[in-house]
């Protein structure tokens, strides 16, 4: 009988979350960014082709006990900044894998090239295997291992000029744990 997959042990336990701490972040409309994301204990970059391989094999670690995988991130308008209705997961205005394995430090990025549209969004990482099915980790009881941000993207859309200083953009990032042991 194969295994459902190879769960982390409790002191590795996998996560990513948003470097900067604004309560509140603004881009400009058209403008590229970056999304910036510090993970834990994910050796990423490890990812196999969704067409033909998609959740075909169990989660599996290296030999550090980290996650081989990697990251995707999802921007979703939510209308605004105190919306209560939780956006339809279906729907979303950028999506990406990110397959490198960023800085060799768990710093991984991803670009929005033409920016977005003028609006309210929500940023979320999504942390998985290298067959793309969410990580398995080895209690219920425990923080969550993905992060979510709002932010504003202001301005017209068409402008795709804007200035390029003053409005800080959506990063991301957790302290890594020290491995214990």
């Amino acid at each position: 009988m194969q295994p459902v997959c190879l769960v982390l042990q409790w002191a590795t336990t996998s996560a990513g979350s948003w470097q900067d701490n604004r309560t509140r972040y603004q881009v400009q409309a058209g403008q590229t960014f970056n999304v910036s994301v510090q993970t834990t204990h994910l050796k990423a970059g490890n990812f196999v082709n969704p067409t033909t391989n998609y959740y075909t094999a169990p989660q599996d670690l290296d030999g550090n006990g980290d996650i081989i995988g990697h990251c995707h991130v999802t921007i979703q308008d939510i209308g605004s900044l105190t919306s209560q209705t939780p956006p339809d997961p279906s729907k979303f205005t950028f999506f990406k894998g990110i397959d490198d394995a960023g800085n060799g430090k768990g710093l991984l990025q991803a670009s929005v090239e033409g920016g977005l549209p003028a609006g309210t969004y929500r940023v979320c990482t999504m942390i998985a295997a290298q067959n793309h099915q969410p990580v398995a980790m080895p209690v219920a009881q425990r923080g969550a291992q993905d992060d979510c941000t709002k932010f504003v993207v202001e301005g017209s859309s068409g402008s795709n000029g804007g200035s390029k200083s003053g409005a800080p953009k959506p990063t991301a990032s957790a302290k890594p744990k020290k491995k214990q042991g």
